[in-house]
């Protein structure tokens, strides 16, 4: 019962390891566009929602739920970004 667990084994993915993974960047970035995408329609419909709304905890939840679709889009470009730079890194 108090035994170790087994050490692990060293990464030794080097250079084939950043090939496949630059190859998964380049699949995501346009999954990553189509969200983006949809999360900035779905800002916009909440945002137009609010204004139609009838009362106030109705407008609270469309205000709430457009800053969470402005927030994943961020989050959505921060991830591109951070994307864009290790490639650039690893072409360095």
């Amino acid at each position: 019962m108090g035994t170790e667990p087994p050490p692990r084994k060293p990464d030794t993915a080097g250079a084939e390891g950043s090939s496949s993974q630059r190859q998964d960047r380049d699949a995501d970035e346009p999954r990553i566009a189509e969200l983006k995408n949809r999360q900035l329609a779905q800002e916009m419909a909440e945002r137009e929602r609010l204004g139609e709304a009838d009362t106030a905890a109705e407008a609270r939840v469309h205000h709430r739920r457009a800053d969470k679709a402005h927030y994943l889009r961020e989050k959505l470009e921060q991830r591109e970004r951070a994307d864009r730079k290790a490639a650039d890194d690893d072409q360095e």
